[in-house]
């Protein structure tokens, strides 16, 4: 694909990408561009991670080998093997990549701790769930078990219009993770401050193509 075709991807909001950096970063990174329209600019990032604004050289404008940036589709029952590369969350909520070694406890720890990833952004997408999570159980002002006898707001995702809403639980708890709240306006003000479309997309893992259909 030419420069020229490829810059009218990236205004469609597409992640592109060069063949030849296949071979200029490491071989178990991806390395991709994307236009973000808020600053008229265009990022790069290395493994899922931003990297720096990106600037086109000559042999970027004058180079055919640019194409759509595919991620890779997750594999929920995939697990690592020994010498492939995993994604894992630091105790400080950074993202390390290792070779996996099954002689070593702390990997296998890993593996059966559900914190072993194959790509660098199923790790990323799940620091920014847990951050999400918690940050919602902070705003909360009401236990569930506090009183029966009280509404309980809850965040919650309405598939027919497509947006983030709240509704009202009684007497069943239905989920044993669900965040409550004391009042319409409590449950309302979280919503903005964690942003409607971080809660569809790390709360309620609802994609781009979902919200299409």
């Amino acid at each position: 694909m030419k420069f020229t075709e490829i810059l009218e991807e990236l205004r469609k909001g597409k992640k592109v990408t060069r063949e030849k950096w296949k071979t200029a970063v490491d071989a178990c990174s991806v390395y991709f561009i994307v236009y973000n329209p808020k600053n008229g600019k265009c990022e790069s990032y290395l493994d899922g991670r931003y990297d720096d604004d990106f600037v086109f050289v000559w042999d970027d404008i004058t180079a055919e080998d640019w194409k759509i940036y595919k991620e890779k589709e997750k594999n929920k029952s995939w697990k690592p093997k020994e010498g492939d590369t995993y994604f894992y969350i630091s105790g400080t909520g950074k993202v390390i990549y290792e070779k996996f070694m099954p002689c070593l406890p702390s990997d296998n720890d890993k593996v059966l701790f559900n914190n072993a990833f194959q790509t660098a952004e199923e790790a990323e997408y799940m620091v920014k769930k847990i951050k999400i999570i918690n940050k919602l159980r902070e705003l909360s002002t009401i236990n569930f078990n506090d009183d029966c006898n009280k509404l309980h707001y809850i965040i919650c995702y309405d598939i027919e219009k497509k947006q983030i809403n709240y509704n009202v639980h009684h007497y069943f708890r239905e989920s044993p993770f669900e965040v409550y709240f004391a009042t319409e306006e409590d449950c309302v003000n979280a919503i903005k401050e964690i942003g409607e479309d971080n809660l569809k997309k790390y709360y309620f893992d609802i994609t781009e193509v979902e919200e299409d259909k």
